[in-house]
């Protein structure tokens, strides 16, 4: 679900790697991530370190964000956009092993709740339906299924012919709701 194209998905950059070494020496540049999973809400955060033959450091370190060749401000990353992100460190003219982070999407509260919990099954009482997600109606964006045969309800609104008890959950992208039970009771047979 998280498959957004590596490549499509920005980093917040503020400039592009400088190149070029002022000796000869060869470094073994050490890149490692606190976690490797965050969630896509703006705030949950993964700290990089970097280490240069052995010793943690952030002088002249770069942390390179490969799906926009964008420099990380600093040694921490958060995002709004679910995906995959790929990072590297470099140091001089050397780049560290590629570490990928993942930024999954923030889990939603989605509410079913029913104006009245019994109906009378005649086909004309009706029971109407309301969906929100993370407390905003969002209804007409959601399915409602009646559990008792699998199938979608149309619209929000419910009425039966047949007595017995019917259970609902509602669908919002790939978040389910609770479940509510409505009882649809008997009609009164007319004497003859």
């Amino acid at each position: 679900i998280v498959a957004t194209a590596l490549g499509f998905v920005a980093c917040e950059n503020t400039e592009q790697p400088a190149t070029g070494g002022d000796d000869n020496k060869e470094y073994t540049i050490e890149f490692a991530a606190d976690k490797t999973e965050i969630v896509a809400n703006g705030s949950d955060t993964v700290t990089f370190t970097v280490k240069v033959d052995g010793v943690e450091t952030t002088e002249e370190v770069m942390i390179i964000c490969l799906n926009d060749n964008g420099v990380l401000e600093d040694n921490t990353f958060k995002t709004t956009n679910a995906g995959e992100y790929s990072f590297k460190a470099a140091y001089k003219n050397f780049t560290s092993e590629t570490v990928v982070i993942t930024a999954t999407e923030p889990d939603k509260v989605v509410e079913l709740t029913a104006d009245k919990s019994e109906i009378v099954a005649d086909n004309t009482d009706m029971v109407t339906f309301t969906v929100k997600v993370d407390g905003v109606d969002m209804t007409t964006e959601c399915t409602i299924t009646n559990l008792n045969y699998e199938a979608v309800i149309e619209g929000n609104t419910f009425t039966s012919d047949v007595a017995g008890e019917f259970v609902f959950v509602a669908t919002y992208d790939k978040w389910t709701s609770n479940k509510v039970e409505i009882v649809a009771t008997a009609a009164a047979v007319p004497p003859h």
